[in-house]
């Protein structure tokens, strides 16, 4: 699919442990297990294998990554690389497909979840060329 645009939140389900002094400082920071998030992407759907992983309710993995080459004047091009993994997503909405003429767009929206096997709920990665900015 070709991505147009993307929206996500997530929540690492951490939780700030007071002092037993009677003050509101926070002593600990404690995980609730209660990882999730959520996404809206919105593509171009070019068959129906998006729609009918909603359809079957099934999970599946997301990654999308945004590459960029800057070539500046008397230097060599500097790569960036941001690259977001998403171990389970599941599809909660989709719309239905509109027939017409041109480009097929769709916004679904979906659940991030995190995943015991890998051990994260998203991974985010950034590979540059640069010492220093």
């Amino acid at each position: 699919m070709d991505l147009e645009t993307l929206n996500f939140t997530l929540d690492n389900g951490l939780v700030g442990v007071p002092l037993l002094n009677n003050t509101n400082l926070i002593g600990k920071i404690l995980g609730d297990t209660f990882r999730l998030g959520t996404i809206a992407p919105t593509f171009r759907m070019t068959d129906l294998a998006q729609y009918n992983k909603f359809r079957d309710w099934t999970q599946q993995a997301f990654e999308i990554k945004f590459t960029s080459n800057e070539e500046l004047p008397g230097h060599s091009p500097h790569v960036y690389e941001l690259t977001f993994v998403f171990p389970k997503v599941r599809y909660t909405a989709f719309p239905p497909l509109i027939a017409g003429s041109g480009r097929i767009m769709a916004a679904a929206t979906g659940k991030i979840k995190y995943d015991s096997v890998a051990g994260y709920l998203a991974q985010v990665t950034l590979k540059n060329d640069k010492a220093s900015y």
